[in-house]
């Protein structure tokens, strides 16, 4: 029950930059709704560095040493990208660099690959983890190619092209 909260809140979190509210109110919820899924993630994962697995073995997750090692990482990570994003995109904001529209769909998408990496490592179905790796790929080209210059577009594609061969192997890895 606790990974479906994780990911609900950051889906939430994701949704809630679309609200009307001021710049600041934006990039405020973003840091605050990353810091509520990386408290929660740490919560998850504590009984994983004590224990096999606290899901059972027909759960749809699976929590061991190493995705409670992948979930503290990403929640550091998360969190401390976030912060920086909150300053960084504050001042690319006041020197009219990015506009309010761009960073929507910055904090709308940053919580969104932060629950699909959460996915991914606390799933216990290959399937899943494709998918979620997959749609991770689609929202990482998205930012990849946030300023939408000629050299965004351009290592965006190159992005999507050499993830998509590594999931591609990865599928017929599933597959075969």
């Amino acid at each position: 029950m606790l990974p479906f909260i994780l990911v609900a809140s950051l889906c939430v979190g994701a949704v809630s930059v679309y609200l009307p509210v001021s710049m600041r109110r934006m990039r405020d919820l973003g840091v605050a709704f990353a810091l509520l899924a990386a408290g929660l993630a740490v919560y998850i994962a504590l009984p994983g560095f004590q224990s096999n697995s606290i899901f059972g073995p027909q759960s749809i997750w699976q929590l061991d040493g190493v995705s409670a090692m992948l979930l503290v990482l990403i929640a550091f990570v998360s969190v401390t990208v976030t912060i920086m994003a909150h300053e960084y995109f504050g001042s690319e904001h006041a020197d009219h660099i990015v506009f309010e529209t761009d960073l929507r769909h910055y904090y709308g998408m940053a919580p969104l690959l932060m629950a699909l990496m959460y996915v991914a490592a606390l799933s216990n179905h290959l399937g899943l983890t494709w998918l979620a790796l997959t749609a991770c790929l689609l929202v990482t080209t998205l930012l990849v190619a946030f300023y939408r210059k000629q050299s965004a577009i351009e290592a965006a594609w190159k992005y999507v092209v050499l993830c998509t061969l590594g999931l591609g192997l990865a599928l017929a890895g599933i597959i075969f």
